[in-house]
């Protein structure tokens, strides 16, 4: 993954895919997201749009939002399956 570090983003359209953004802001930006390959680690986010693709499963999304969450309506981790399913 390409890093991008220290930057301020104003009023522009950035496609996510393949970088891990550190330090980074974003203001009235527009973020497009078509894979889970990307990271962002204390990054800003002010008037900012998410544009997903609905093909993504929202576990693989939350995952790269949330790496060591727990869904708190189940109590599974993200990286888990269930044992009790098919």
């Amino acid at each position: 993954m390409d890093l991008i570090m220290d930057q301020e983003f104003d009023n522009e359209t950035i496609v996510f895919d393949g970088f891990h953004f550190i330090g980074c802001s974003f203001t009235k930006c527009i973020i497009i997201i078509t894979s889970p390959d990307f990271a962002f680690d204390r990054c800003s986010f002010k008037d900012t749009a998410f544009h997903v693709d609905p093909a993504l499963s929202a576990f693989q999304i939350a995952q790269t939002f949330y790496p060591d969450s727990t869904d708190s309506w189940t109590g599974i981790s993200v990286n888990e399956t269930p044992s009790n399913l098919p």
